[in-house]
């Protein structure tokens, strides 16, 4: 993963994500494939690119929302009971 990164352009995120049983550690790689900073729109801001997420690992991921509607289901790990959880958020 680090490697990738060097390679690539990209930002690492290290995600922390406090539950009643214990902390979960997440991490991922973001990226704007196509951003381009001179790129501006009809106000002259910079064109929004969507991110787009790689190397996902750890004890959680976010759900994946498109129109208040999850088109990827989220999950994390519990802490004490080490079992799989799919969440809409």
């Amino acid at each position: 993963m680090l490697q990738d990164l060097r390679q690539s352009r990209g930002v690492f995120r290290l995600k922390i994500r406090l539950h009643d049983d214990g902390v979960l550690i997440g991490w991922d790689i973001e990226r704007r494939p196509g951003y381009d900073p001179k790129k501006r729109n009809q106000y002259g801001n910079p064109t929004y690119v969507a991110p787009v997420h790689t190397f996902v690992g750890g004890d959680f991921r976010e759900a994946e929302i498109f129109n208040g509607k999850a088109v990827r289901m989220g999950w994390y790990i519990h802490p004490k009971t080490g079992e799989r959880i799919e969440t809409d958020f």
